[in-house]
């Protein structure tokens, strides 16, 4: 699918955006987006099976897309206070996804988003090290499981907290506790 493929699911994801603005997810229908963007029902069912895809496509491309693929140490702060930022500015479409959908699918999302990142700096951090790959992963999921959480809780809070503050205190707790981890690991080989 070309440029004029991108450009209809761009103004489907857009309708879609406006909707939830204004209504709860589960009362917004495929009729709904497809009459703000005058379009018809085929071309929607041409690129999104239904809705929830359209709202993964969205949410992939406004904030996936933005993560580097191959984090580092030094830019992984960036990318989470670039998640906390995008759920601030988009706190209406965010909260509607969340009270509708539930907290579990907005924790899925998340889940994918970090553990890419997270996953990529424990690597990192452990080269030169005898670790096991399983460990590495395993600690990669603790870590993935502990910023979602933070995430989660800091949308339930109604995004309150100032997320630099909450980026850099993860930031001290992260470099404190991974090498730690990491060097146990290590040596308990």
């Amino acid at each position: 699918m070309g440029k004029d493929s991108d450009t209809t699911k761009k103004k489907l994801a857009n309708a879609l955006k406006i909707l939830m603005g204004e209504r709860p997810f589960e009362k917004i229908k495929i009729q709904d987006i497809v009459d703000l963007c005058d379009m018809n029902r085929r071309t929607f069912y041409y690129h999104f099976q239904d809705i929830y895809e359209l709202l993964e496509w969205f949410y992939h491309e406004e904030a996936l897309k933005q993560f580097e693929i191959n984090s580092t140490y030094e830019s992984w702060p960036k990318e989470v206070l670039y998640l906390f930022n995008y759920i601030e500015s988009n706190k209406e479409i965010t909260l509607c996804a969340f009270k509708s959908l539930g907290r579990a699918y907005l924790e899925d999302f998340m889940y994918k988003i970090v553990f890419r990142v997270v996953k990529n700096i424990t690597y990192e951090m452990a080269e030169g090290l005898d670790v096991k790959e399983m460990q590495k992963d395993f600690l990669a999921h603790f870590y993935t499981v502990t910023l979602v959480g933070l995430i989660t809780h800091w949308i339930q809070a109604d995004c309150k907290e100032n997320p630099v503050e909450i980026t850099n205190m993860t930031k001290v707790i992260v470099k404190g506790t991974m090498v730690n981890a990491l060097n146990q690991f290590a040596q308990n080989d």
